[in-house]
Formats: C-alpha cells, sequence, structure tokens
C-alpha cells in the first residue's frame, strides 16, 4: 500500500473508532437517561403512594373524632344535623355523614353538601340501612385494622359508586366509606356513624402530583390508581395546552370496570413481586409505548391489605419523554455518516499533497545521504590521525607530570630541611647569644673578684694596723703593770714598816698590825697578779706579732695565686668572649643565608607546584582531548553507519511513499 491508502485508511479507522466509541457512549448515555427517567417515574409513584397514605391516615381518624362529639349524641336531631353540616362544609371531601341507631334507622344526615347546596335526603330517612355491609360491621365493631401500624376501630369500604350519595347529588358518584361505632358513656354501642367520602380526597393527592410534573415540564402525564383486583377507580390526564387542570369527568361505571389484571398490564404483574419500579411499557388501553413509574400504596399511614397500586406514565414519543433522545441518537448517526464522508475526503487531498511532498524531500535526502556518507569517511579518517596524535601526546604529557611530581617532592623535602635548618640557625644564634651574655658575667665577675682581692688586701693591712695599735695598747698595759708592781712593792714595804710599829705599840697597835697583815697580802696577792698579767702581756705580744707576720705571709700567698689565677681566668674569658663574638658572626651570616636558601626552596617549590598543577591540567586536556578525538572518531564511524542508514531509510521512504520496491 503506498502512503497515500495508508493515511486514508488510517483516518477512516480512526474516524470509525471514535464514531463508535461515541456510539457506545451515546448507548450508555442513553441507557442511563432511560433509567433516570424510570426511577423518576417511579419516585414519582412512590411519592403520590406517600400522599394517599397520608389523606387515608386522615380519613380513619375522623371518622372516630366525630364519633365522640358530643352533639351526635344529642337527642335533638337538628343538632346532630347543624354539626354534620359543619364537618361537612369544613373537611369538604365527605359528600354525607350517616348518622344511624342499632336498628339500621337513619337518625341524622347532613343537609347540606361541602359546598353548602341543599341536599335532598329526606327519603334517606325512610330507608333501613340493617343490611348494609358497613351498618353490620359498625354494630359488630368490627374493623379494617392493622395493629402493628395503629389501626383499629374504623371499617373502610373499598373505592365504588355510592348508591346513597349518587341518589342524594343526582349524578353517580365515586367514593369510600369510613364507619365505626357511637358508644355510650357507658361504652355500649348505640348506633353507627358512616362518613362517605367522594373521590376527591385521592384526586387532590392525584392532581398535587400532576400540578409538580406540569412545572418539570412533563405535561402528557397520566396517572391512574387500581384496586387490589385490578379493577382501574381512576385516571387522570388534562389537556397540555390548558395551563389549569380539568376536573374529573368520567363514566365511573365504564372505568371501574376495566381491569388491568385482566388486560395483562405488565407493571401490574409486576407489582405482585415488587413493591415499586420503573420502565417502558404498553398502556393497557391504546397499547402505545410509555414511560411508567409503578409503586403499591404503602407505608406506615396505609393499610396494606387494602391493595392499591399507583401508576404515573408518560407517552415515550412525546417531547418531554423518551424521542427526544432517540431523535438526539438517529441525528447523531446521520452527522457520523457525513463525518467519516468529510474525514474521507480531507485524507484523499491531504495524503496527496504530503505524499508529493515527501516524495521530493526523500530524493533531496537521498542525495544528501551520499554527501553525508563521503563526509564521513573523511571525517573517520581525520579522527583517528588525531586520536593517534592526542594519544602520543598524553603519554608524553603524563611522562612529565610524574617527572614534575617527583622533582616537587624533592623540593618540597629540600624546603623541609632548609625550614628545620633556620630554625636550628635560629637556635644556635640564640644559644651563641646567651653563650656570649654567660662571658661577659663571667669577665665582670672576675673583675670583681680581683677588685675585691684588693680589699681583702685593704683590709688586711688596715687589720694589722688595728693589731699594731693593740700591741701599743698592750704595751701600755705592760707599763701601767710595771707602776702597780712598784705600788705593790711600796705598800708591802708600808705593810711591814706598819707591823713594825705596831708590834712596837702593843697592845695598842694589834688591831693596826692585823690590818697592816691584810695589806700585805693583798699587796703580795696583787704583785703576784700583776706578774702574771705581764707575763700573759709578753707572751700575747709575741703571739700576736707572730699571727700578724703569719696572716700577712699567708693572706700575701693566697692572694697573689688569686691574682695569678684570675689574670688567667680574665685572658681566658677574653679569649672565648672573642670566639664566641667570631662564631655569632658566622652564625648571622649562616642564618641569612639559611634563609635566603628556605626562600628560595619556598619559592622554587611553590613555581614546581604552579608547573605541576599546569602539567595535570594540561595531562587532563589533552586525556579530554584523547577521549573526544576516540569519540569523534568512534561519531564519524557511526555517522558513516548512520549515513548508509539514512540511505537505506531513504530507500523505504521512497518505497512508502509510492507503495512499491
Amino acid at each position: 500500500m503506498s502512503l497515500r491508502q495508508k493515511m486514508v485508511f488510517l483516518v477512516l479507522s480512526i474516524t470509525l473508532i471514535l464514531g463508535a466509541m461515541s456510539f457506545g457512549i451515546l448507548n450508555y448515555i442513553s441507557t442511563r437517561v432511560q433509567a433516570q427517567q424510570f426511577q423518576s417515574f417511579e419516585s414519582h409513584a412512590i411519592g403520590l403512594s406517600d400522599a394517599i397514605g397520608a389523606q387515608f391516615y386522615e380519613r380513619y381518624g375522623d371518622v372516630q373524632t366525630f364519633s365522640i362529639s358530643p352533639s351526635i349524641q344529642s337527642p335533638n336531631r337538628e343538632v346532630i344535623v347543624d354539626t354534620l353540616n359543619t364537618f361537612s362544609a369544613l373537611y369538604g371531601i365527605y359528600d354525607l355523614i350517616l348518622i344511624v341507631n342499632k336498628n339500621g334507622k337513619l337518625v341524622a344526615v347532613n343537609s347540606k353538601g361541602p359546598d353548602g347546596k341543599p341536599l335532598k335526603v329526606a327519603p334517606l330517612y325512610t330507608k333501613s340501612f340493617s343490611d348494609e355491609p358497613w351498618f353490620k360491621a359498625g354494630i359488630k365493631g368490627d374493623s379494617t385494622a392493622d395493629k402493628e401500624k395503629g389501626f383499629s376501630g374504623t371499617f373502610f369500604e373499598d373505592t365504588h359508586l355510592d348508591p346513597h350519595t349518587s341518589e342524594v347529588y343526582g349524578e353517580k358518584r365515586l367514593g369510600n366509606s369510613f364507619t365505626t361505632a357511637i358508644k355510650d358513656s357507658r361504652g355500649q354501642i348505640i348506633g353507627v356513624i358512616s362518613n362517605r367520602a367522594g373521590s376527591r380526597w385521592f384526586e387532590v393527592a392525584v392532581k398535587d402530583l400532576y400540578r409538580g410534573l406540569k412545572k418539570l415540564g412533563i405535561n402528557t402525564a397520566e396517572i391512574s390508581l387500581t384496586r387490589g383486583d385490578g379493577a382501574l377507580m381512576f385516571d387522570y390526564a388534562s389537556d397540555p395546552a390548558l395551563e389549569t387542570l380539568e376536573d374529573s369527568k368520567y363514566e365511573w361505571e365504564k372505568l371501574l370496570s376495566f381491569s388491568y389484571q385482566q388486560s395483562g398490564e405488565p407493571a401490574f404483574e409486576l407489582l405482585k413481586s415488587k413493591a415499586s419500579g420503573g420502565g417502558k411499557f404498553n398502556h393497557p388501553v391504546n397499547r402505545s409505548a410509555y414511560v411508567t413509574g409503578y409503586a403499591r400504596v404503602k407505608g406506615p399511614k396505609f393499610i396494606e391489605s387494602i391493595g392499591w397500586n399507583v401508576f404515573v406514565r408518560q407517552p415515550a414519543d412525546s417531547k418531554e419523554g423518551l424521542s427526544e433522545l432517540f431523535y438526539i441518537r438517529n441525528a447523531f448517526y446521520v452527522a457520523l455518516i457525513g463525518v467519516i464522508f468529510i474525514s474521507l475526503l480531507i485524507a484523499l487531498r491531504f495524503s496527496g499533497s504530503l505524499s508529493n511532498q515527501l516524495t521530493r524531500l526523500a530524493e533531496q535526502l537521498s542525495a544528501g545521504a551520499t554527501e553525508v556518507a563521503s563526509t564521513s569517511k573523511e571525517i573517520s579518517t581525520s579522527s583517528g590521525r588525531l586520536s593517534e596524535s592526542a594519544t602520543e601526546q598524553a603519554s608524553a604529557i603524563q611522562e612529565t607530570a610524574a617527572s614534575l611530581d617527583e622533582v616537587s617532592a624533592m623540593l618540597r623535602s629540600a624546603t623541609e630541611n632548609a625550614s628545620k635548618s633556620q630554625l636550628a640557625s635560629r637556635q644556635s644564634h640564640e644559644h651563641a647569644e646567651l653563650g656570649k651574655e654567660s662571658i661577659q658575667g663571667m669577665l665582670k665577675a672576675i673583675t670583681e673578684i680581683s677588685e675585691s682581692n684588693d680589699t681583702i688586701m685593704l683590709q688586711v693591712d688596715q687589720g694589722n694596723v688595728k693589731i699594731s695599735e693593740i700591741i701599743k695598747m698592750i704595751e701600755e698595759i705592760g707599763k701601767k703593770t710595771k707602776i702597780i708592781n712598784d705600788i705593790v712593792f711600796q705598800t708591802k714595804l708600808l705593810s711591814f714598816n706598819a707591823s713594825v710599829e705596831a708590834a712596837r705599840a702593843g697592845e695598842h697597835g694589834k688591831g693596826f698590825a692585823v690590818v697592816a697583815e691584810e695589806v700585805g697580802s693583798l699587796a703580795e696577792m696583787s704583785g703576784t697578779a700583776a706578774t702574771e698579767i705581764s707575763s700573759l702581756l709578753e707572751s700575747s705580744i709575741q703571739r700576736v706579732d707572730q699571727i700578724i707576720s703569719e696572716t700577712k705571709s699567708n693572706v700575701g700567698f693566697h692572694v697573689q695565686q688569686g691574682k695569678q689565677r684570675v689574670n688567667a681566668g680574665t685572658e681566658i674569658a677574653q679569649r672565648c668572649d672573642d670566639l664566641l663574638g667570631q662564631i655569632l658572626d658566622s652564625v648571622k651570616q649562616v642564618d641569612a643565608m639559611v634563609n635566603q636558601i628556605a626562600k628560595s626552596s619556598a619559592e622554587q617549590s611553590q613555581g614546581v607546584g604552579e608547573i605541576n598543577k599546569a602539567m595535570n591540567q594540561l595531562d587532563s586536556a589533552t586525556q579530554q582531548n584523547a577521549s573526544i578525538a576516540h569519540q569523534e572518531a568512534s561519531t564519524s564511524t557511526q555517522l558513516e553507519k548512520g549515513a548508509v542508514q539514512l540511505e537505506a531509510m531513504v530507500k523505504e521512504l521512497l518505497c512508502l511513499v509510492k507503495g512499491s520496491r
């Protein structure tokens, strides 16, 4: 198939697929709309069922309320009639309210209808109601009951043509009766009350629903009610052209004679198995298709055993029914066929234009592919050479970078050693400075020692002088001692003379002789002491002279040796100071040179580092260049393959466009 045929087939397929999807969606929407409409009508039927149940609940209780009214048991008929007229007018749905005694005779009946018009009730007073079913049930106390829901005490007659109401009103009237017993104060049954309710009580609920449907735009609705046996008891529809609802006008006998059960109404049959539902069924009378909602009348306010049923329907072919949906679906089918036809025309025209353009483009691509293949071969060759050169360059740069790494490592080691040497030189300089300071201190100490020796010699000389003075003092003491010796001698002589004179005196001179003797003893002792002192002084003078001479000799000797040693230490310290000065100068020169070496080494290391960094970057760039060269070689090879593939693809494109090999 050619490209044109393929595109036409593709567009047609997409259109059909979209159409099928749309068809499916439309059918789904149609089904959902129908289901929603069925559910809607089912809801309407259930709503009407609830409304009828509420009305039934009210009517069921009304008759019991009426029965206990004091006016009902009044002996005065007029009072009872007035009360019944009031009830009829007040509620508006009770055509007749009958009060019957235990014997079946009419006690009282309302004389006016709900509209206030007089009624012809006189014939009723002549009748007996003892055979009426409702009367019998009321007298017996029987009721239509459902005790679970609270229903008891009222007998209900199903929908029928009420003969008594029809007689009084002069026309056939459909209705129901609600009957209960009347009891006195002792609870004894004294009569029966029967409310004859016209069909209006459930027609109200039907018409309320019909108004609601018209507000929703449903103007062709039909609402039906059936009894449990299927008899049609109410069927209501109004002219769609009228804004207000029409009154109910039916031939009641004919209406009641129609049975849903006998007609085979499908919805009625379904109500036997389910309480409510919805669907499309044929009308039981005209057999046309209707959208129908159905429900049993049930709930807490209705006795289900009565068996009423509700049907709410609408013609399926009406505008507000399913006809609009069918019209839309048919319009969609027509539109889908038109879209398919238009899409086919557009596809034919567009595919022809596109096919011509692609043919020209494929021919141009074929020529370009040949040129690309030739160029790619040349690029592949050049890329191979470039890759080899880049590989060799990368290898050489890598070796250079490795050598620079070794040089850089050596320079780093030299820089570290220079830094250590610089530190050691600084420490040596500091130690030499400390040594020189110590030598200076030692020289200062030696000088102080020399000065101290001179001071000692001076002190020794001064001591010798003082000792000489002491010797002179001792010599003075010696001289004084000699004087004492002379005094002692003179004292002894005087003592001797005194003793002589005492002896001469005899008895009178004995005391003086004793004194003279004691003075002589003292003089002798003083002489002895003076002699000893003189001897000691002489020996002291000799000993002091000896000590002075020995001390002077020893001190002079030691001072002389100290001077010699101090002079020798001074000379040595001076030489150490000179040597330390020379060492300090040398250390300063070495420190300066080490600083210069360290600085130069650091600069060289930094320079080599920069060179190494640059070489690494150059190595990285060379590696990248080599990689790029390899990639370019690979790319050129791929380009060459791509050119071959492009040429093959161009051939396939031409084949695709033209539809032939």
